[in-house]
């Protein structure tokens, strides 16, 4: 009898353990394929740890990396990420976190030798390919789940910028400790997500008089969250931007 107790006890414990490991790596897979969707470059997790009785999950030194055409690969390196989520919307298909602690150690803007910027690759639905004359525009990718974040608590470290525009030379690079440390609500999909990191991080700095960085399509996503002043600037903005794109079409 207690060889059959301790056989029963093993065989529950190793299901456990199969359990816990393979619902991490589900979950992680989950994550970098929606933050891939959502922002088009591809990230890693070093490690990912669910408590699965009070639904918390544990992020920890997620990386973003540049598109090709880039000599520097590291976009962002986030090393800490802490979801606290509502079991029960699950089942609605719905993810629904109560509380997000996100803390980005770096974001790195990069411009490559033909003047491209690499933050402009996250922007979402690539207008050139909806504008191409005679196709339709690609219809958007529904997500299976609705997002729905109550809480966000976002902290940045600092934003580099190294330019290798020049060639023959070494890159400039330039950084700015922006040390941001403020708190959201109702942060609703992930693509207001990338928009207050990319936004709050950018306006901190003087990178729109560096480099031809467009945040319209950022800021139009994350209106509700911007100060007056940054509404002002962000208007000022699309208003030179439209008329930049106005003069080129005439010529």
């Amino acid at each position: 009898m207690k060889k059959i107790i301790t056989f029963v006890l093993s065989v529950i414990i190793t299901v456990i353990v199969v359990f816990a490991i393979g619902k991490n790596l589900i979950v992680k897979a989950a994550i970098v394929s929606s933050v891939k969707a959502a922002t088009g470059v591809p990230i890693s997790i070093d490690h990912l740890n669910i408590d699965f009785f009070d639904t918390l999950i544990e992020v920890r030194s997620l990386k973003a990396y540049n598109p090709k055409g880039y000599a520097e690969p590291l976009m962002c390196d986030v090393p800490e990420i802490f979801l606290d989520l509502e079991a029960g919307d699950l089942l609605k298909r719905k993810i629904h976190v109560e509380q997000m602690n996100l803390y980005l150690k770096e974001l790195i803007v990069v411009k490559n030798a033909e003047g491209q910027v690499n933050i402009n690759a996250l922007k979402p639905a690539r207008k050139e390919k909806a504008e191409e004359p005679g196709k339709p525009a690609p219809a958007p990718k529904k997500s299976p789940f609705l997002l729905q974040i109550d809480s966000l608590h976002l902290k940045v470290d600092r934003v580099v910028y190294k330019d290798y525009s020049v060639p023959g030379t070494a890159p400039s690079e330039k950084i700015f400790h922006v040390r941001i440390d403020q708190n959201y609500e109702n942060v609703n999909d992930l693509k207001t997500l990338v928009g207050l990191i990319v936004v709050k991080s950018l306006t901190k700095t003087s990178l729109d008089r560096l480099t031809h960085l467009d945040l319209a399509d950022f800021q139009s996503t994350i209106k509700n969250y911007l100060t007056p002043a940054e509404n002002l600037k962000a208007s000022a903005q699309q208003a030179w931007e439209s008329a930049k794109a106005t003069i080129q079409d005439m010529f």
